[in-house]
């Protein structure tokens, strides 16, 4: 058994270290941050990562692997598969990456508080890229971990675009029915339905106010189809449903889109009024007491234009009560989406409204931002076709979007 200790400044250097000398089978022992001989007593220098290695795989992976690393939990029943050799040596090596990653939270933690808040700041952003990577090949591991039903259903919703954190709970989950005897052999992906069908918030459909119109403002970034959405409301609720409904638009910066919202007003023939301020709001919203329903468009924004959001939040009078909708697109990427959840959270959205997804497969924000936004969703769009592509959003319909594409999950 050959056992050394390897000094490198990062994980993925000792790793390369570590391979070139024991081979690829070898194990992780421990790790530790040191200080470096340098400077005074060597106070002065950048403390290095110290990593004790052993060669011997097959003697040592068992001493070294502590019960339920990884989350594996023990199962009363044989398990369909299992990372063995160089998986082994890499399952270890993740876990003292982990640990390295904390003791290194642990010292930015520590920090005087005189360190430039730019300088904290960067390494933060080295560690959640850390995180993040060692998220990606923790699950790479516990996939192997699911059984056969639950592999698919993993390999499926990664390329959905469910967020890992948010997957790895729900496989584990169902894993665990499957453990109980709860989810029998291929039902894993009927399981996985009822699961969301039981868990995901919907709020139902817009409602026409009862003596005094319902103000609804739609809310949203650049391109995400406010302007066509509402037009879709405002046919759905005054040609098919028969209510009386006004439109209001504080889009001023786009005459495209003020032409646009007039064009389907004038063809459903509801009236349609345009606000500059929150004085000219307030008379909009006088002028349509007879109405059952006004429906706002505003003006998109950029997650990083907090000016322009302040301007529509002094836009919207404090004693007109307001229901605020939240017009995400599904083909954002993941991390906009979190910056555009957090810009909007000042002006208190009560709905979100998902829009384009007929323009993509990845239809995971269906369900993580109900869950991250903490809002219920009320409408998907589907299409450009005014009224037609858009529907009410229901557990059932959001279960059978993020499985579409199984076979047999019908």
């Amino acid at each position: 058994m050959k056992v050394r200790k390897f000094q490198a400044v990062d994980m993925a250097e000792a790793l390369r270290k570590i391979k070139e000398e024991l081979g690829p089978d070898a194990v992780i022992l421990s790790t530790r941050q040191v200080k470096p001989g340098k400077g005074v007593f060597g106070l002065l220098g950048r403390p290095i990562l110290e990593v004790t290695a052993a060669a011997d795989l097959d003697g040592l992976a068992r001493k070294a692997a502590p019960p339920g690393a990884l989350g594996r939990a023990a199962s009363p029943r044989p398990e369909p598969a299992r990372p063995g050799g160089a998986d082994s040596g890499a399952i270890l090596a993740l876990q003292a990456d982990i640990d390295s990653l904390r003791e290194e939270l642990d010292l930015l933690a520590r920090r005087p508080r005189r360190t430039p808040v730019d300088g904290v700041a960067s390494e933060v952003r080295g560690l959640v890229a850390k995180v993040e990577r060692l998220l990606e090949e923790t699950a790479r591991f516990e996939r192997l971990r699911l059984a056969p039903g639950l592999r698919r259903l993993h390999d499926h919703l990664e390329a959905i675009d469910v967020d890992p954190a948010l997957a790895a709970r729900v496989l584990g989950f169902l894993q665990q029915k499957v453990d109980q005897g709860a989810v029998a052999a291929g039902r894993e992906v009927a399981a996985f339905r009822e699961l969301v069908s039981r868990t995901v918030r919907v709020s139902g459909p817009l409602r026409p106010g009862d003596g005094r119109p319902r103000v609804a403002v739609f809310v949203g970034p650049t391109g995400v189809g406010k302007t066509t959405t509402v037009a879709k409301l405002a046919a759905r609720f005054a040609l098919q449903d028969g209510r009386r409904v006004g439109l209001l638009t504080v889009d001023t910066f786009r005459i495209a889109a003020v032409e646009q919202l007039k064009t389907y007003a004038n063809i459903m023939g509801v009236p349609l009024r345009v606000a500059l301020d929150r004085g000219s709001f307030l008379d909009a919203v006088e002028g349509f007491s007879d109405r059952d329903l006004v429906l706002v468009d505003t003006a998109g924004q950029s997650p990083r234009d907090e000016e322009s959001l302040v301007e529509l939040l002094e836009l919207l009078p404090p004693g007109v009560e307001t229901e605020v909708y939240l017009v995400l697109a599904v083909t954002t990427r993941g991390r906009d989406l979190e910056r555009i959840l957090r810009h909007y959270a000042l002006l208190e959205p009560a709905r979100l409204l998902l829009t384009k997804l007929d323009e993509t497969d990845c239809h995971g924000p269906l369900l993580g931002l109900p869950l991250v936004s903490r809002l219920p969703l009320s409408y998907l769009t589907t299409g450009q076709n005014v009224p037609d592509d858009i529907e009410e959003a229901t557990p059932a319909g959001v279960a059978a979007y993020l499985v579409r594409g199984l076979e047999g999950a019908s």
